[in-house]
């Protein structure tokens, strides 16, 4: 067959081909319209590739089957690479991983994980709105996003406060539209032995880290059903979920209850389209810790655990652009573990 202009062929589906050394997945599935009535060969049509490269190269596949005569799969493939150059296997991974124009609104992002994860996003392309109670924090943060080129709104929140969380979902619609991401990071700890821990700290730890979770995934799984567009609500729990320690029965309590209450919503609204998972970190450097892993006792027991040391914000960023990105998209009901092995000490 040689180039015919009145040939018009558009592809997508799934064969497999070796591209770049290794085995690649191009998608394709034939459909010509044929205006000279002439025929085209299937495996001609299976190798005029699209997908595999970005959804951008539609109109190239079309001029591909008029720039280049086909006669064999080899003889396409070689020809169509010649022209629009191998897949890129990186910029196919920033596309899969992408949170452009995504709405993302973080609790607790004030300072910490929050802060750090608000920049992180906005960086690639998300329009973030940060929550806190902190407002002039919020603003200094917003402030920095926006001078590095980000989207970026602060909105009062206080997760313990119903009212204030339903107030803020809805300022933070009418800022960026209904919400894509919800990234339930608020909380907080205390230490004491249990006989002693006073009603009002067990209190307000169960406030926070549960009631706060609750009041806001509540929010963000209403604002998701009503837009019909689904979305991803990413809890944050700890590895204190599965594991103990002394002095912290609130907090391991909330986490624990956190990590549960992240399967039930994934469980109910799985039919909406919204996806439920949880972050469960270990030991992370942050204002809510810094000051442990710096005593005796924290160094202690980070030189007990398989890596020796704790992480950073930044080694939390695959997992939350994993959870907030379409790269998760059949992941549900999920606690993913991120905590250099800790879990894993010997007993």
């Amino acid at each position: 067959m040689g180039p015919d202009s009145s040939n018009k062929v558009l592809i997508s589906g799934s064969i497999n081909l070796p591209l770049n050394g290794g085995l690649g997945i191009i998608a394709y599935q034939a459909h010509a319209s044929l205006d000279s009535g002439s025929k085209l060969q299937p495996d001609v049509l299976s190798l005029l590739l699209l997908e595999a490269w970005s959804s951008a190269r539609v109109t190239a596949i079309n001029q591909a089957a008029t720039n280049f005569p086909v006669q064999d799969n080899r003889q396409a493939l070689v020809a169509f690479i010649k022209i629009y150059g191998p897949p890129n296997s990186e910029q196919r991974m920033q596309d899969l991983f992408s949170v452009e124009g995504k709405h993302i609104l973080i609790t607790g992002a004030s300072s910490g994980l929050g802060a750090h994860m608000a920049s992180m996003l906005a960086g690639r392309g998300a329009r973030v709105s940060v929550t806190a109670r902190r407002i002039d924090r919020l603003q200094l943060l917003v402030e920095d996003i926006q001078n590095k080129g980000g989207e970026a709104a602060a909105i009062a929140m206080d997760v313990i406060d119903q009212d204030s969380v339903s107030a803020g979902f809805d300022e933070a619609r009418d800022r960026f539209a209904a919400v894509d991401v919800v990234i339930n990071n608020a909380g907080t700890a205390a230490r004491s032995p249990a006989q002693d821990t006073p009603a009002e700290e067990w209190r307000r730890v169960i406030d926070a880290n549960l009631n706060g979770a609750w009041y806001v995934a509540q929010c963000a799984g209403r604002q998701m059903i009503d837009s019909a567009k689904g979305g991803s609500i990413i809890n944050l729990a700890s590895i204190m979920a599965y594991r103990q320690s002394q002095g912290l029965a609130a907090y391991c309590s909330s986490k624990a209850a956190v990590n549960h209450l992240t399967h039930v919503l994934a469980l109910e609204w799985a039919q909406h389209g919204i996806r439920v998972n949880a972050i469960a970190p270990g030991y992370i450097h942050s204002e809510m810790t810094e000051a442990l892993l710096a005593s005796e006792r924290g160094q202690a027991m980070i030189a007990n655990t398989p890596m020796q040391r704790a992480g950073t914000p930044e080694e939390l960023d695959g997992t939350v652009l994993l959870l907030a990105s379409g790269a998760s998209s059949f992941i549900n009901g999920a606690t993913i573990v991120v905590d250099g092995g800790h879990l894993q000490t010997s007993l």
